[in-house]
């Protein structure tokens, strides 16, 4: 099978059980183990994180990597006074999305503000996402991990706020820490999963912070020692109230390590900020869309073909011009396949910023 196509595994097509899928995101998020996402308060882990959701559900690139959703073989309960029609079948691989340090109403808002318009279909029971607060109830790190036993086709767990399910919250502890995420490990491979936490990093100016990123992780060292990929994700000017800039640097275990570069955007989105050679490529691609035509995904990759863009760096723009708003997607265009989306290019854009040494000639969106 090819895996590189993000199809959704039909019935007919599933695998056995025991088939791991190596990664959810190409040489980022490995199934079966633990991944960090690091920053200080008010960096845009949780925005980062929910977009992630919404793009992976939707079997959408990330960070430019492919990424897969495969099936997950399901055997429903039913007690004798519910009659199960088919109780052993295969769903789609899901996200459950866990508030340990906010309220019910304060995640609701959370996920209204990061994912705007798209929130209440992300967080339609459909789509794939699934989202609790666990702040008011008491558990052991055992006792956490039977949440999955309600969520039976979850891939990815996405935990924030990671202190209370340490005994103690002793995250400076090394010892406490390290069982606790050899503990982690361990569900996350008997369960064929992925488990990312959120965790806090101190606010330092740049500079003046750790050489290692992986020493940047506030508490033990044992974070860093325990988890595989590692992203850590940096105010560009922490000193200045109203910097826009982010950082994010992604460690893969076994896998050179990579930094991207975003914007916060007035909506609370975070936007890619593109080197000076790519924003000169979504000039030109933008320049070439008629304002109010609707376009398909496949015709934009012919016109970006002719400007010599792979489709892989047409994909990328096109998100990109989504968060700006420069276009928008078709209110009829199937939302369930990325593949055969259509878009509209919005008249009133607003242009490409363009880097201080670009030469002017190329012109404004």
């Amino acid at each position: 099978m090819d895996r590189s196509q993000n199809e959704v595994i039909q019935d007919e097509e599933w695998q056995p059980r025991d088939e791991k899928y190596e990664y959810l995101i190409r040489d980022v998020l490995p199934t079966g183990r633990v991944s960090l996402l690091v920053g200080p308060s008010g960096a845009g882990k949780t925005t980062l994180f929910l977009q992630w959701a919404g793009a992976w559900l939707a079997g959408e690139p990330i960070l430019d990597k492919e990424t897969y959703r495969p099936r997950v073989h399901v055997t429903d309960t039913c007690d004798e006074r519910k009659h199960c029609e088919r109780d052993d079948h295969h769903k789609p691989g899901t996200i459950l999305y866990v508030a340990a340090d906010r309220g019910t109403t304060d995640t609701e808002e959370t996920l209204d503000r990061v994912l705007g318009s798209d929130s209440l279909l992300l967080r339609d029971k459909k789509s794939g996402f699934g989202w609790t607060s666990i702040l008011d109830r008491q558990f052991t790190t055992a006792q956490f991990y039977t949440l999955l036993d309600g969520y039976p086709a979850v891939k990815i767990l996405f935990v924030e706020g990671v202190a209370p399910l340490i005994e103690g919250g002793r995250i400076s502890d090394n010892a406490a820490v390290a069982g606790f995420l050899r503990q982690a490990n361990a569900v996350a491979d008997e369960r064929n999963i992925s488990i990312m936490f959120s965790v806090h990093s101190p606010k330092m100016k740049r500079g003046e912070e750790y050489k290692d990123p992986r020493q940047r992780i506030l508490g033990a060292v044992a974070w860093g020692g325990y988890s595989s990929t590692v992203m850590v994700l940096s105010v560009d000017a922490p000193d200045v109230v109203s910097d826009t800039g982010r950082t994010l640097m992604v460690l893969p275990r076994n896998y050179p390590g990579r930094e991207y570069h975003f914007k916060m955007t007035a909506q609370g989105r975070l936007v890619e900020a593109a080197a000076p050679e790519l924003v000169v490529e979504r000039i030109n691609l933008l320049n070439a869309m008629t304002p109010d035509q609707l376009y398909s995904r496949q015709q934009l990759i012919a016109i970006g073909n002719t400007l010599n863009f792979s489709t892989r760096t047409i994909d990328r723009h096109l998100a990109t011009f989504v968060e700006r708003g420069d276009i928008v997607r078709a209110p009829n265009s199937d939302s369930t396949n990325w593949r055969e989306r259509s878009y509209v290019r919005v008249a009133a854009a607003s242009p490409i910023a363009l880097p201080a040494d670009t030469a002017p000639s190329l012109g404004k969106p």
